[in-house]
């Protein structure tokens, strides 16, 4: 949030911009940036779903792709659901903000 508001700040202000990890992002290789996706997507699953489903709505890709996108999304968000599933029927039910974010 913090970088989308300094982000719509430059463009409107005419000035460059100041925050280093845009820069840096802009000066990057399209490798460095897969590495740099492949990397944070390792250490949270949830970051992969919330790249697939941004990515879905920006690129063209093929209909078999697109597929893989579809279901590797879902299983990563069963994934992500599964532990907490599992200790609400391990003790017979949550608090209700467990069951609502579920």
């Amino acid at each position: 949030m913090i970088l989308e508001k300094e982000n719509k700040m430059g463009k409107n202000n005419n000035t460059a911009n100041k925050d280093p990890l845009i820069n840096m992002l802009n000066a990057a290789t399209k490798n460095d940036l897969i590495e740099l996706v492949n990397e944070l997507i390792k250490n949270d699953i949830s970051m992969r779903r919330m790249c697939i489903d941004n990515l879905k709505e920006k690129v063209d890709v093929s209909p078999s792709v697109n597929g893989s996108a579809e279901s590797s999304a879902a299983l990563t968000l069963w994934y992500e659901i599964e532990p907490e599933l599992s200790e609400l029927d391990e003790y017979g039910g949550g608090d209700y903000s467990t069951e609502d974010d579920l």
